[in-house]
């Protein structure tokens, strides 16, 4: 081709190069509804002399362009954008930076940058910007650093969307023991809190929260993270659990992050230390026998190490099977105890209640009989059961024998054959009469009535 040629080709290059010198860059953005977006922009074209600068904001719709924001004529726009889209951005500064407010979740979309350079040529952006509206703010970023260490002094970032200058975000972070909130800054569309933490182990484990309040929108989210804190074992101690047979297991836990990754035991046998070389969390060992034995762990990690205090053998663990004969003996020991006092109760209410019911029927029962006694001339005549009440007055001082007749003192033994049975006692109770006989004398006569009191033993 030669030399000629090749010029030729870089000449009608350069055009294009030239072309190349307009450029615009655009961030995309998270936004809040019924809030407000800044979509920051800057561009940049050949230099050229032009009388004024115009720039467009713009979105497709169903392929023809519909104007948001126009700096030369602001009242042509969309309907729906008008007073609410507008180009804040100093174009002769090559700022293309717009506003949107009040936004509504049809704003949604995919904008583009058009400039006008009068008296020298116009320029459409194809770079485009998207923007997307939210209903619900996003909820806060927490960034930790890499590793929280025991002693080492931490910084950790809270961020919360920020794309308005009138819905500010304020944040607020959950209260730390060693920690303050140490700077508040706004890049890129964020707010961010940093907070300063002197990490401990009483921070292991513990939830770290951040929360941003949107007052325009009264929008609050939370978002929270679980702390993990590197620090050397600690709080070891160990368990004892008695086994089956003479044997006894020792248990050794200890806290630390990372975990503890070794175990070590030792005996201590008459002020006698032994390193009992048992690597293992739990370790299976034989009663004490005359002297006391104790033991004593150490947990290692690669952070450090720490020892528990020792745990003594209990004396009364020597010998398990004396221990179960004597439970043995107790145990048959109090259940004979309570039966005999089971017993004396039992015995002691059946007597109660033989002793009520023979006191019951040696009560004394009285059955009265009439009986009737006649005093002629002879006194205290006892006439046990009488048959006939008839008087014979033909003879004075005769009177007939009556049927079961015994004579002697009134209340005396009713019966002269068995002086020892007093069968029956009789009470008196006299009346005298004044009886005529036939030859005109008047007789005296007394009669007494009796009443027979018999004693019924059972």
């Amino acid at each position: 081709m030669g030399v000629f040629g090749l010029i030729l080709i870089f000449i009608s290059l350069l055009p294009g190069v030239m072309s190349e010198g307009w450029s615009m860059k655009a961030l995309p953005r998270r936004a809040i509804s019924s809030s407000c977006v800044i979509i920051p922009c800057s561009f940049d074209f050949p230099s050229h002399s032009y009388t004024a600068l115009h720039g467009t904001w713009f979105k497709y719709w169903y392929k023809w362009k519909y104007t948001i924001a126009y700096t030369k004529d602001p009242s042509y726009a969309m309907a729906t954008f008008v007073g609410r889209a507008k180009i804040i951005g100093d174009l002769e500064g090559k700022n293309c930076s717009v506003r949107i407010d009040s936004l509504r979740a049809e704003d949604s979309d995919v904008y583009y940058f058009y400039v006008d350079a009068e008296g020298y040529t116009d320029h459409t952006f194809t770079e485009p910007v998207r923007l997307q509206v939210l209903d619900v703010p996003d909820k806060p970023v927490i960034v930790l650093p890499k590793g929280l260490q025991e002693g080492t002094p931490a910084h950790i970032i809270c961020k919360c969307l920020y794309t308005c200058p009138d819905n500010h975000p304020n944040l607020t972070w959950s209260e730390l023991l060693t920690s303050s909130v140490s700077s508040i800054t706004e890049t890129g569309g964020e707010v961010s809190a940093v907070l300063t933490l002197n990490p401990s182990f009483k921070h292991h484990g513990q939830s770290l929260s951040c929360t941003c309040d949107y007052p325009q929108t009264n929008h609050r989210v939370v978002n929270s993270v679980t702390l993990s804190v590197k620090c050397s074992p600690r709080n070891t101690s160990v368990r004892m659990t008695l086994e089956n047979g003479k044997m006894i297991s020792l248990s050794c836990s200890s806290d630390g992050n990372p975990a503890v990754h070794n175990f070590t035991w030792f005996k201590i046998s008459q002020g006698k230390v032994t390193n009992l070389v048992l690597a293992g969390q739990t370790i299976t060992v034989p009663y004490g026998f005359e002297e006391e034995i104790s033991y004593y762990c150490e947990s290692t990690s690669i952070l450090g190490s720490s020892q528990s205090l020792p745990i003594r053998i209990p004396t009364e663990c020597r010998d398990s099977s004396k221990w179960t004969v004597g439970l043995l003996t107790a145990g048959i020991m109090l259940s004979v105890f309570l039966a005999g006092i089971f017993i004396f109760i039992c015995v002691r209410k059946r007597k109660t209640a033989t002793e009520e019911r023979v006191s019951g029927t040696s009560d004394i029962a009285l059955t009265p009989r009439p009986l009737s006694v006649k005093h002629q001339g002879k006194q205290n005549v006892l006439i046990t059961e009488p048959r006939n009440t008839n008087r014979d007055t033909t003879s004075e001082g005769d009177t007939p024998a009556p049927w079961g007749l015994s004579e002697g003192a009134v209340g005396g033994d009713a019966g002269h054959g068995n002086p020892d049975k007093p069968d029956n006692l009789l009470y008196a109770n006299p009346q005298v009469f004044r009886v005529p006989s036939g030859d005109g004398s008047v007789h005296r006569e007394e009669e007494t009535e009796f009443t027979q009191i018999r004693f019924k033993q059972n």
